[in-house]
């Protein structure tokens, strides 16, 4: 499979035919080997990504969001080398750069205003250093995520157009756009799995997390006293949450139990009763299990 690379680093010298293309010699990125060839006519303009660069740009990150748009003019090409292969990226924070002084107060509040002017359905705008895994330093890059799809490719170019020169506006010429697909979600804890399929093979490992019937729960207070949540009931009366319906005493000890009605409220005086998922013995055994099956797979 071809690789893109950036022109940035590369030198270029004409091919002997001079009719194939040119040559590319990789100077720091390591992106391919000598004498790939790649097209001989290169723009620099920002221009929308292709799929293979949309992909593989922010290879190395863990998320591997889509790139959607950059302000950057340096133009990706795919080699064909049969040792061509991508170097990693990382983030690291900007440390100390001019942008830190104005980002909060200046910059921030204006990208955030020239985003909303243009209906961008953004869900995070933050400065980093965004590189190679052994580029030092790495450039300063704000980077903007928005939903995914929620722009056509050549708003994309415009929107990171127009943010970077806002950037200019406030005399920071040496900092680029990149926008990504990204969406946020907002859990109070850790986001249980679906229930799988018998036939999938992690079915039992991932039912104790996941949104079946019979749970193993405790109180926090009491994690040494394990019980089950039963099901899953809703309220019409209160539109987007869920209850798990259990016992009394998997929650209320009954040597501690005074029998009274226990309902939290907000401003009602009662303390709040949380609730765990596994007991102390029930996550000791989830874990024993999984190890049992990964040596199984592994044999």
């Amino acid at each position: 499979m071809a690789f893109p690379y950036s022109t940035e680093s590369a030198s270029l010298t004409a091919d002997d035919a001079g009719m194939r293309g040119t040559r590319m010699e990789s100077r720091s990125l390591g992106l391919v080997s000598p004498g790939s060839t790649v097209p001989a006519a290169i723009q620099a303009a920002p221009c929308p990504p292709s799929a293979v660069e949309a992909k593989c740009y922010y290879y190395g990150l863990p998320s591997r969001p889509l790139m959607v748009a950059r302000s950057s003019t340096n133009v990706w090409v795919a080699p064909t080398g049969p040792e061509a292969y991508l170097i990693p990226k990382e983030l690291e924070p900007i440390s100390s750069h001019p942008l830190q002084e104005i980002w909060e107060t200046r910059v921030a509040p204006a990208i955030v205003k020239y985003l909303d002017s243009k209906g961008v359905k953004w869900t995070s705008v933050d400065p980093l250093r965004i590189g190679f895994a052994k580029e030092s330093p790495k450039p300063v890059i704000i980077w903007i995520g928005v939903l995914p799809a929620s722009l056509s490719a050549v708003d994309d170019i415009e929107v990171a157009t127009g943010c970077k020169v806002i950037l200019s506006d406030h005399d920071i010429n040496d900092v680029h756009i990149e926008i990504r697909e990204s969406e946020v979600f907002l859990h109070s804890g850790p986001k249980m799995y679906k229930p799988a399929l018998t036939s999938n093979v992690t079915a039992g490992a991932k039912e104790p997390l996941s949104t079946a019937l019979g749970l193993p729960i405790c109180a926090e207070a009491t994690p040494s006293i394990e019980g089950t949540g039963g099901f899953f009931i809703s309220d019409p009366e209160n539109p987007g949450k869920i209850y798990l319906v259990t016992a009394r005493h998997v929650l209320f000890p009954l040597d501690e139990d005074s029998k009274e009605l226990y309902q939290h409220r907000n401003n009602s005086g009662q303390p709040r009763k949380n609730v765990l998922l596994f007991g102390d013995a029930g996550i000791e055994k989830y874990i024993k299990d999984i190890e049992l099956e990964i040596r199984g797979k592994h044999a």
